[in-house]
């Protein structure tokens, strides 16, 4: 049988289609639903985002960072079996019922003592670096409304069992074509958020049709 059959031509025609229209899709998936830019104007830090919120927690709590970010952020302090440690999650962008915790998270209060800048009054980290989801962090003791600390420095705020954390990132929508996203079919778009399950189904059928087309140039 010929190397490069009309079979071979299908398989390699087919492989192409589906890598350009799953790209397609998970660009729509990912895509943006901001209404209007809000920057947070109670720190320096925050008008450095284009988004960026910022609230208080307690201790034992958590709170959604929901009114200018998509997906959803999180920050529980106190994460189960894990205590003293604060937790930073992303909603998935796929069915927008599971929390994944970010990448680099969680972070000890020991650690965020020791990070704790006072300069600049705030403990810095980013989740997710690089990627889609890339988040800032900026951790300062308890903050009144106005900006001015209640509890200083960071680790008299930690024994009060209070923080003010803001979160910011420029990369909350694509205004452009990210390459990423036909490469990101290799494993599933797994780091666009896609569930497990998910990313197997669509990073199976593309590496079967690789695998395939391969043979076929190979082989015949």
């Amino acid at each position: 049988m010929a190397r490069i059959s009309s079979f071979t031509v299908f398989v390699w025609v087919t492989l192409i289609v589906y890598t350009i229209v799953a790209g397609a899709m998970v660009s729509v998936v990912t895509g943006t639903t901001y209404t209007s830019p809000y920057t947070t104007t109670i720190t320096q830090e925050g008008q450095m985002y284009r988004y960026s919120e910022i609230h208080n927690i307690t201790k034992g709590t958590q709170v959604d960072y929901a009114a200018n970010f998509t997906p959803d952020r999180r920050v529980r302090w106190n994460i189960p079996l894990f205590p003293d440690r604060l937790g930073f999650y992303r909603k998935d962008t796929w069915l927008g019922l599971v929390w994944w915790q970010m990448q680099d998270s969680p972070i000890t209060e020991a650690e965020i003592i020791a990070d704790f800048d006072t300069s600049k009054n705030y403990s810095k980290y980013s989740f997710d670096y690089g990627g889609a989801f890339w988040t800032d962090v900026y951790v300062y003791p308890y903050m009144y409304g106005n900006g001015s600390f209640v509890y200083y420095p960071i680790n008299n705020s930690i024994a009060n069992n209070k923080l003010t954390i803001l979160l910011g990132t420029n990369q909350t929508s694509y205004t452009y074509f990210d390459i990423g996203i036909l490469t990101g079919i290799v494993t599933g778009y797994n780091s666009y958020g896609a569930p497990a399950e998910v990313s197997i189904v669509i990073a199976g059928i593309w590496w079967i049709l690789l695998v395939l087309g391969i043979v076929k140039l190979v082989i015949g």
